[in-house]
């Protein structure tokens, strides 16, 4: 009896992660794990003589990877090329869909796919055509039906056919906490699959998964998984690869895992601890580790930030288990702070007391009660045994979401070494996801839990300040300055940077010292040209390469692009890279990407700053509207009865909230995330949600503001006014 034709199938190599050109220290790095495992499975491809190798992609762990990654990653699969295994591949998401050129890869036997394309290969009496293409980054639920048809897979005929693809699909589970993708602009329907594929060969999730085509008589959607586990998010599942057999047409598939390390999170509370007492918590943690683990330690608790200073544990952990792989994360820590003001005396001790809202319904209840939480959207705040807030979040439904994080399992535990803490949450519920939303950002601004790092990274925004004449440069600066134009705030100094390089690399607008080098070269009159000159990205200003005047428009047009005003020379960019697909420009272009990013979160920070001492009126209950005042200290919250004495009180309460509020120049950066939530929002005029501008509420009546607050749908909004003027009713209207 004939063999069947074999396959393997893996991908998420990430060669190169945790793997430095120049470690300084001989430790085990996970690293060198993971290019054991990618070895161990191509060494597998070549003892098991099977017949062809997929990768799915995600080959490197970045873009740009060394000499010494190159050959790292390449070797194994030489070694299947020479010896007569076909190995095909796809760029993934992390070599920016492109893997780099490199002479290893040159053999005649591995075929990179780095555009749409198609290969067939006669294997056993059997041919096999496998069709494939590069990650697509952005847009990819509209454009996976072009770029399939563009492998030209229908112009060629085969027995089997499979499709190699790196790509988010629907339904694709990933993380401790089993995230399902949704439907998306970058989540691709598994209905797109053609059903004359017999498999698809999916990279991109790193958790082994087959998802079913929603046809009958469609292919398996089959993730390999990463050949080992890139980071703890991954903690508990199996690693490996898919072994694939095509017996005539019929075609099975079987996952084969092999032993990785252990990883294993321990939380630990350093509150009231002493520098011994600390030193002596973590070697009984590593005596208790299993063996060749990867572990890390999470610290939370109260403490002073020089705790930790000095105290070396990386080489207490090597001293103490070698065998072992030990980071600490000590970001969970809190200096020692008062709490903040309670809004009313005698409030029951909620973490929602803060808010500056009427008095609501606030359900609380232990950890062994959370069974009994409603179905229901609303905000969540969840304490330790001490009362000190760990954690703010929201949900469609509290009860589903507490109780996963509260599960005691590897896999659905998201929070897993601190939610072991939590011992009581605090529950308000909403009536929108708009609501939810803003009571979560005004929590985290005033609480700072020590487990909501995404949303208490304002601390760390920054600006890009002019310098003045005659140059114009730009620097980052933490805050912007009244004197000079300054634009902002960008969320990371990376942000900062790439707008800043960017817009003076297409312009032609000087960067000076001290970001250059201090070596430049000489020019006529005694002026000196740095290197950026000769590179074609800097029109010389100091050299009188550019006269005075269409320096200063340039500069004027970098200025009005990084202030979302206006985005012609921008325009310009995209149509001359490639002017019918804009996409394409985009991805293909190094300029593209930054400065329309930059311009579109420009405009965005315009139309929130236009948001500020506006009134916000949310769905609710019948005969009740949510309302939000949009401070710019903060967000208040309230709500209004169809009833004209309660919109008097309303904008009673409005007029006392402007006279108490500080009016900067700029957004503040503690608000300014609540101000873009509420700009993205109006710009899909959700229904039920209506905004009054500061403009309008001085001169409004009440029975107006009551027309405007139970108006039955939302118009659409101005991309840069969300304010427009309310005409006097004399019957306020119902709510529908």
């Amino acid at each position: 009896m004939a063999q069947p034709l074999r396959i393997l199938h893996t991908a998420d190599s990430h060669i190169g992660a945790d793997w430095p050109d120049r470690p300084r220290t001989d430790r085990p790095r996970r690293g060198d794990d993971i290019l054991a495992n990618h070895q161990r499975v191509l060494a597998a491809a070549v003892r098991q003589r099977v017949d062809l190798v997929l990768h799915a992609g995600d080959l490197f762990d970045r873009p740009d990877p060394g000499a010494r990654v190159l050959t790292a990653a390449a070797e194994p699969l030489l070694q299947a090329a020479v010896a007569g295994i076909p190995v095909v591949l796809v760029p993934g998401n992390h070599e920016r869909s492109i893997i780099p050129a490199n002479v290893l890869l040159s053999h005649p036997n591995i075929h990179v796919l780095t555009t749409p394309a198609t290969r067939v290969f006669h294997l056993r009496g059997t041919s096999v055509a496998v069709s494939g293409f590069a990650c697509l980054r952005r847009d990819a639920a509209r454009q996976f039906a072009r770029a399939v048809a563009e492998t030209g897979w229908e112009r060629v005929s085969a027995a089997i056919r499979i499709l190699l693809v790196h790509q988010t699909f629907e339904s694709a589970t990933c993380g401790p906490a089993g995230f399902r993708f949704r439907s998306g602009d970058d989540v691709v329907e598994r209905v797109a699959v053609p059903d004359a594929f017999a498999y698809v060969a999916a990279g991109h999730v790193h958790r082994h998964q087959v998802l079913a085509h929603p046809s009958s008589v469609g292919p398996p959607i089959v993730y390999a998984g990463s050949c080992d586990r890139i980071s703890f998010a991954e903690i508990g599942e199996p690693k490996g690869y898919v072994r694939i057999e095509v017996d005539g047409h019929r075609l099975t598939h079987a996952f084969v895992e092999h032993a990785v390390r252990p990883m294993v999170i321990r939380p630990m509370d350093v509150s009231g601890l002493s520098r011994a007492a600390l030193v002596d918590q973590v070697e009984s943690i590593l005596r208790s580790l299993p063996e060749a683990a990867v572990a890390q330690v999470r610290m939370t608790g109260q403490a002073h930030p020089d705790l930790l200073r000095g105290l070396e544990l990386p080489q207490t952990a090597r001293r103490v288990r070698p065998d072992v792989i030990f980071s600490v994360v000590a970001n969970g820590i809190q200096r020692p702070v008062g709490t903040p003001r309670r809004a009313a005396a005698g409030s029951p001790g909620t973490a929602f007391d803060v808010l500056e809202a009427p008095a609501c319904t606030v359900i609380r209840c232990t950890t062994g009660n959370a069974r009994h939480l409603p179905r229901r959207a609303g905000v969540y705040a969840l304490h330790d045994a001490a009362g000190r807030l760990l954690y703010v979040g929201k949900a469609q439904d509290i009860r589903a979401r507490i109780r996963t994080h509260l599960r005691d399992t590897d896999r659905s535990n998201f929070f897993r070494g601190w939610a072991q803490q939590v011992a009581r949450v605090d529950v308000r519920p909403v009536d929108s996801d708009l609501e939810a939303l803003l009571v979560e950002a005004e929590l985290i601004r005033r609480w700072r839990p020590p487990f909501n790092r995404q949303m208490r990274r304002w601390m760390e925004y920054c600006y890009l300040v002019e310098n003045g004449p005659p140059l114009g440069t730009l620097h980052v600066s933490p805050r912007p300055d009244p004197r000079q134009s300054s634009f902002g705030p960008f969320r990371s100094r990376r942000a900062a940077e790439d707008a800043r390089a960017a817009s003076a690399a297409w312009l032609g607008l000087a960067l000076c010292p001290p970001e250059l080098p201090q070596d430049p070269l000489p020019a006529a009159g005694g002026a000196r040209l740095c290197e950026r000159f000769f590179a074609g990205q800097c029109s010389g200003p100091c050299a009188g390469r550019i006269s005075s005047a269409e320096y200063a428009r340039r500069t004027e047009q970098r200025n009005a692009l990084l202030n979302g005003t206006d985005d012609a020379v921008l325009c310009e960019l995209e149509s001359e890279v490639d002017g019918t697909r804009l996409d394409d420009a985009r991805e293909n272009h190094p300029y593209v990407r930054l400065l329309r990013a930059a311009f579109d979160h420009a405009a965005l920070l315009r139309n929130a700053e236009r948001l500020r001492f506006g009134m916000l009126f949310l769905p609710a209950r019948p005969g009740v509207r949510k309302a939000a005042f949009l401070g710019h200290q903060s967000i208040r919250f309230d709500s209004i009865e169809n009833d004209v004495t309660d919109a008097e009180r309303l904008l009673t309460r409005w007029q006392s909230a402007v006279k108490g509020e500080t009016n900067g120049a700029r957004l503040s950066v503690e608000t300014v995330d609540a101000l873009l939530i509420v700009a993205r929002a109006l710009r899909s005029s959700p229904a039920g949600v209506r905004y009054v501008g500061p403009a309008t509420l001085p001169n409004v009546s009440p029975a107006a503001l009551l027309q405007e607050a139970f108006a039955p749908s939302c118009a659409p909004a101005a991309p840069c006014d969300h304010e427009r003027r309310i005409k006097p009713s004399r019957t306020p209207h119902g709510v529908r």
